[in-house]
């Protein structure tokens, strides 16, 4: 009797899928809220027509249809397309989603719900549905237009990330804490499983595929594919993680296959079959009257979707150097949310890991999102149009617009060569810090965690305890920030300089060179700071007393910048004198300091070095007020002072008596600034 209830329901769930594709094909919207819809009409929460009432049937047909999508899905991550997804796509993709995270799990909280319900939804509403809008761009005969190849890619990022995030969500759901121990024994777990299954994957199952491809038998090569589906499926499962993690996994290792094509054609009946019969599930499990009473809540969240990711991919794409009618369009494209939110959806449901009403309206808002989104798509071209003919506009279209251009002359300057070296040395050294920052704080979290160390009844002393913490902390740390903002300084500097040549001799250069510098190292210095609490997240102290103790540390920091940087410059060269075994000499220039200069090897630029005569007027002051890049346009990338090698010297450094300047510019900008250290 189960089994003719289960054919049953499945009779009932294609046909009604069908109905859904003809109906909502007429009407050229997305196909996927066409079966979401059917789901709730033939629903146990609909009574006049509920044609489908048993829970576990609808269960068992989403878990099946959950592995088929998975499956397709994992095909599409092609590791070499994901290779070529290239650096605007993943920079718009981690924005788009750590955003999206963010927004929703404060929406969540501002709702009331729980945390782990309000980070829920945030997993919901991160991801973009790259069938879907493949379909609606295809649709529009849009396929080869600029734009197309790039939100393809962001697509692309995006799932892989949502992977990511049903894994963890699936681990913190089972293991119910956010525990170190627990979070390390899943991580391991993940990680011998991930390592089994792709390295034992992508050296057996392409070739094996490919040797029952040459048997010519499409009926063994489908067979086989599906059962190892659904045995490394199993195993995920028995291992307590994700029922999809088994699917996209095999299917990312089959799309490895020389007949991968042939293959996926093969899926596809199959694919079209359940992807129905999932979304129909779907919604068999929304409750109308739960979305009516919810409905404030629903339009909320769908407008922060459609809202927050056409923002998001717009200024990614921005800032990585796209011009405004192909970001327009990206964000357009990315403002949905399509399988993987229904898909963390159930996953939640099913774990018991939120309310009905919770579901109800991530659900509700997705499908919504999706039904505005062919509009939105439509409405990027006039919106562009809309832009560039109003007047108030022209000032920030031009600004983006000499920025994409700034950013490709940035793509054509890096290239392979001295200057790449050079970014990529700077890179390094940050790269080190922020890793010596993450371990001090690293270490100052595990005190933290250990306060029991305190006497009993102290508990007035805790906050105390905590805020000394975070001071010691920031103090011990301050010399490698010091180091991370002069570092900033100089990519800042090469990065204007690439962008912007020296050659460029118009006036507006070099203060669009300066506005660059300045603008790099400001994010750089705000993106620290973020970092800042995000690493000491565990024992920051409370607001009031952060902003004191803040206030503080940049009091010292002012008064102390010289020795600071005297500082970690002596620890760079004994750190170096141990691993090379070179110490400079005294009055001996140290070439491992000469390889800090990343401008040395500037097309068109020099540096040369001179001395501050006994009599010039400029003694005694600082850099910062002598403004001789203002001035002249060159810039003081480094001071020997008394056989001690200052690179990058700080605003707030006082010229003295025989200090020997090296300058980088042109020869007339170097000859200008001769003149200036002479005359005043």
């Amino acid at each position: 009797m189960e089994t003719l209830n289960l054919l049953q329901d499945l009779a009932i769930v294609l046909l009604v899928s069908g109905m859904a594709v003809l109906v909502f094909q007429a009407l050229h919207l997305p196909r996927v809220a066409g079966y979401i819809l059917a789901g709730v009409l033939v629903g146990p929460h609909t009574p006049l027509i509920s044609l489908i009432t048993d829970e576990t049937s609808i269960r068992t047909l989403a878990d099946i249809g959950v592995i088929f999508l998975m499956l397709s899905l994992g095909m599409e991550f092609n590791l070499r397309r994901l290779f070529k997804a290239g650096f605007s796509a993943l920079v718009t993709a981690i924005l788009d989603v750590t955003i999206m995270v963010w927004l929703g799990y404060r929406l969540g909280q501002w709702l009331g719900w729980t945390p782990l319900e309000s980070l829920f939804l945030g997993a919901i509403i991160c991801d973009s549905s790259t069938t879907i809008l493949g379909r609606v761009i295809e649709e529009m005969g849009w396929g080869r237009e600029k734009f197309a190849g790039l939100v393809f890619s962001i697509t692309l990022v995006e799932d892989l990330l949502a992977v990511i995030m049903i894994v963890l969500l699936n681990g913190l759901v089972l293991t119910g804490s956010v525990q170190a121990g627990a979070v390390v024994s899943q991580v391991w777990q993940l990680g011998i499983f991930l390592i089994a299954v792709i390295v034992g994957g992508m050296l057996t199952l392409p070739r094996f595929l490919n040797y029952l491809a040459r048997k010519g038998s499409d009926e063994l090569v489908i067979m086989t594919t599906v059962g190892i589906c659904f045995g490394i499926t199993l195993v995920a499962v028995r291992l307590q993680l994700s029922l999809a993690l088994g699917a996209v996994l095999v299917g990312a290792i089959a799309s490895e296959a020389r007949g991968y094509r042939r293959l996926s054609a093969l899926i596809d009946p199959l694919r079209y079959v359940f992807s129905a019969v999932f979304f129909v599930s779907i919604g068999l499990m929304l409750d109308p009257s739960i979305i009516v009473h919810h409905g404030g809540a629903i339009l909320l969240v769908a407008g922060a979707i459609v809202i927050g990711k056409f923002f998001n991919g717009m200024m990614g794409t921005l800032l990585t150097g796209h011009d405004l009618t192909t970001s327009v369009r990206t964000g357009a494209g990315l403002a949905q949310t399509g399988e993987f939110a229904f898909i963390i959806a159930a996953l939640g449901l099913s774990l018991h890991a939120m309310g009905a009403q919770v579901y109800q309206v991530g659900v509700a808002a997705a499908v919504l999102s999706i039904l505005i989104n062919p509009y939105l798509l439509r409405a990027s071209t006039p919106l562009v149009e809309f832009l560039n003919a109003r007047a108030i506009f022209r000032p920030l279209i031009n600004g983006f617009q000499a920025y994409s251009q700034w950013s490709a002359q940035i793509r054509k300057g890096m290239s392979p060569g001295p200057i790449r070296r050079a970014v990529r040395r700077s890179m390094l050294t940050l790269l080190i810090n922020i890793a010596l920052i993450a371990a001090i704080f690293g270490i100052a979290s595990f005190f933290g965690r250990h306060q029991a160390l305190l006497p009993a009844g102290s508990d007035w002393s805790r906050p105390l305890f905590t805020a000394a913490l975070w001071l010691t902390a920031v103090l011990i740390a301050l010399p490698l920030y010091a180091a991370s903002i002069r570092k900033l300084d100089a990519l800042a500097m090469l990065l204007a300089e690439i962008g912007i040549p020296s050659t460029v001799v118009a006036a507006w250069a070099q203060p669009m060179r300066l506005f660059v510098s300045h603008a790099i190292l400001f994010g750089g210095c705000v993106g620290l700071g973020l970092m800042t609490v995000l690493l000491s997240s565990t024992i920051l102290p409370p607001f009031h007393t952060l902003l004191i103790l803040a206030g503080l540390v940049a009091l010292i920091t002012w008064q102390m910048w010289h020795w600071l940087s005297i500082v970690y410059s002596r620890a760079q060269n004994s750190l170096r004198a141990v691993m090379l075994d070179t110490t400079p000499r005294a009055g001996e220039t140290d070439p491992s300091s000469q390889g800090e200069s990343p401008v040395a090897e500037l097309p068109g630029l020099e540096i040369k070095a001179m001395e501050v005569p006994a009599g010039s007027p400029l003694i005694g002051r600082h850099l910062r007020q002598i403004r001789l890049r203002n001035r002249t346009g060159a810039s003081v990338v480094g001071i020997e002072r008394e056989g001690r090698q200052i690179m990058n010297p700080a605003p707030t450094t006082i010229l003295q008596v025989r200090d020997r300047l090296f300058l980088m510019g042109r020869p007339e900008q170097i000859a200008a600034s001769r003149k200036l250290l002479t005359e005043g």
